[in-house]
Formats: structure tokens, sequence, C-alpha cells
């Protein structure tokens, strides 16, 4: 089971006004700093916490599972495999190509034979 604890951002606003808004408190700090306005650094710190109130940050904790991927192999039966020993050589590359896939635990091959001709189902 897989634990993941990250924080995501759901913005209250429009991403473009979420940036203006940013833009306008960062020039309205500036100038305050500029300008050594009195109480500027706690101006500078308020308007970086409303932005970041504005940006919306969310504790997110998720609990999952990792589940295998499927890999789905079709085998060629037809009638044309019959000739000059093809369905030798495909045995011979499905018996293969499902040893490569077993080395690796996070797949699950599922083997389809397919007949010329039989009806879907």
């Amino acid at each position: 089971m897989l634990n993941g604890l990250r924080i995501s951002f759901e913005p209250l606003l429009a991403p473009w006004l979420l940036a203006a808004l940013c833009a306008v408190l960062a020039v309205l700090a500036l100038l305050g700093v500029f300008y050594a306005v009195r109480g500027r650094f706690f101006r500078v710190a308020a308007a970086l916490a409303l932005a970041l109130a504005a940006a919306n940050p969310v504790l997110v904790q998720e609990q999952r599972e990792p589940i295998k991927s499927t890999v789905a192999i079709v085998v060629d039966r037809s009638q044309s495999q019959l000739f000059d020993g093809r369905a030798a050589q495909t045995d011979a590359a499905l018996s293969g190509l499902l040893e490569r896939i077993a080395r690796f635990p996070q797949f699950e091959p599922r083997v389809l034979d397919s007949k010329a001709g039989e009806e879907d189902g």
C-alpha cells in the first residue's frame, strides 16, 4: 500500500486573476520597502499571507494499492500458421515473450488465441 502526503493548490480565483492580485500586492510591498514606510515588513508579510490564502493550499493524504498493468498478447492461430512450421515459431515467440514479461512483477500477461473465421465472444 502506498501512502502519500502532498500539498495541492486549489485557487479560489481564476489563475489570471490570482496572478494579477499577486502582482499588485508585490508592487505595493515593493513601494513600501522603497519609500521606507513604517511597518513595511509587516505589510510584506501580510501581502504574502493574503496571496497564499488566495492560492488555497490543501494538504492531501492518500492511501492506495498499486495494481498490475495487464499486457494483452494476441496469438495468431489461423490456418496460415499450419504451413512451414509457423505454429512452432509462434509458440517459441510466445514462450520467449512470456519469459521476458515475467521479469517485471508489475505486469500481468493475458494470452488470447485468435483464429480466423471465429465469431467474437
